[in-house]
């Protein structure tokens, strides 16, 4: 159960919401976005409320000195007075911090909430390793669904728990629409991640039914090269992109997961990884790379360029073979696969500006993707 606290408390002078006169009221504005005021500190009995769950905006006045304008969706206007600049700056820093946490709080946490496993009804595991799980999860008091990551603080050492965390706070803040974000994060014997839900659907699904047209190729190539880039700025390499990790959303889009933490092995094998990771070499961003252009070449051609039922050629083919591309292939898909499955990481091309700019991308307005405005095709 979350707990009210106050954020902040003081005398104030405010404007008259019927009388446009100005009297000082004791006020108290607590976690839960409720602003109370009082005709002194002693009284019990309130003389009015503000709900600044609906407050749009606060700015200082410019002009008026030591004035502050509360403005709500309802377009009412709360005018305050303040006697001293530092009491003012402490009050409107307050008021911004709360309205922006309640405008951009998608996640349905606010920063005042105290949560720990109690506020969550738990469901059904979706991953599971020797160093945790990812569960479905539903939030009690709104009744959203989350996907919940746990993992066990007894398999973790300090600098791995500091490293784990300081991804997940990125993950918190990346503003891209197909990665998994971090929602919200907490500690109890263990710890947990609050993620958005994880979809149903997996590409692996979508790619064994049939070949995918270029068009759609094209499509979930330009989504999913926006999750890697962003997931790249969160310092973190995924190291596992294949069709397993890489989920569809409800309305046909792409939604990469984020398994830090957890190193599972899928029914792709080692089909999609990079050759400097068979080799056991220091791993760089350029192996996610290499995984999305196997993924590419795969979705292009329904399957693995150097696929094969025994892992150990499997192996060998990656590291030593050329690749191979069917007859009749369209020349900017191979272009760009081509680009991507270089042997030796230091020559992949691994420039996100670079790959947006090449022919396999003509048409393609990366702006309305990055703002999810383009339909699945």
């Amino acid at each position: 159960m979350s707990t009210v606290k106050q954020i902040q408390t003081g005398y104030i002078v405010k404007e008259g919401s019927n009388v446009k006169s100005w009297k000082k009221r004791w006020f108290v504005f607590t976690t839960d976005g409720n602003i109370s005021y009082y005709t002194n500190r002693q009284e019990t009995c309130k003389k009015g409320e503000v709900d600044m769950r609906h407050a749009i905006k606060a700015i200082k006045v410019n002009g008026k000195k030591l004035m502050i304008e509360i403005h709500f969706d309802s377009s009412r206007v709360f005018r305050l007075k303040f006697d001293d600049e530092e009491v003012e700056e402490r009050w409107y820093k307050s008021f911004i911090e709360f309205i922006e946490d309640n405008k951009t709080s998608q996640n349905g946490f606010s920063r005042y909430e105290e949560i720990d496993l109690n506020n969550f009804n738990i469901g059904n595991t979706i991953m599971q390793t020797d160093k945790g799980s990812v569960q479905t999860v539903i939030y009690t008091r709104t009744q959203i669904k989350y996907s919940m990551k746990t993992l066990l603080k007894l398999t973790l050492n300090s600098e791995e728990i500091e490293y784990i965390e300081s991804i997940h706070n990125s993950l918190k803040l990346t503003e891209c629409p197909y990665l998994c974000r971090t929602c919200l994060s907490f500690q109890s014997e263990n710890l947990h991640f609050v993620m958005n839900e994880y979809p149903t659907k997996k590409l692996s699904e979508i790619m064994n039914s049939s070949i995918l047209p270029i068009p759609r190729v094209k499509f979930y190539a330009t989504e999913l090269l926006l999750a890697i880039n962003a997931l790249h700025k969160c310092n973190y390499i995924h190291m596992e992109i294949n069709p397993e990790t890489v989920l569809i959303t409800d309305d046909g889009h792409i939604f990469l997961t984020t398994p830090v933490g957890l190193r599972a092995s899928y029914k792709c094998g080692y089909n999609y990884f990079a050759p400097e990771l068979l080799e056991k070499k220091q791993p760089t961003a350029a192996v996610d790379y290499w995984s999305y252009g196997i993924l590419l070449f795969a979705m292009a051609f329904g399957e693995a360029p150097f696929f094969d039922t025994n892992p150990s050629t499997v192996c060998k083919k990656i590291i030593s073979e050329p690749i191979n591309f069917p007859y009749n292939t369209f020349p900017e898909v191979e272009s760009f696969v081509t680009e991507l499955l270089v042997k030796d990481p230091s020559k992949r091309n691994c420039d996100f500006e670079a790959l947006k700019l090449r022919p396999f991308f003509v048409g393609i307005n990366f702006d309305q993707f990055q703002k999810k405005e383009v339909s699945p095709q």
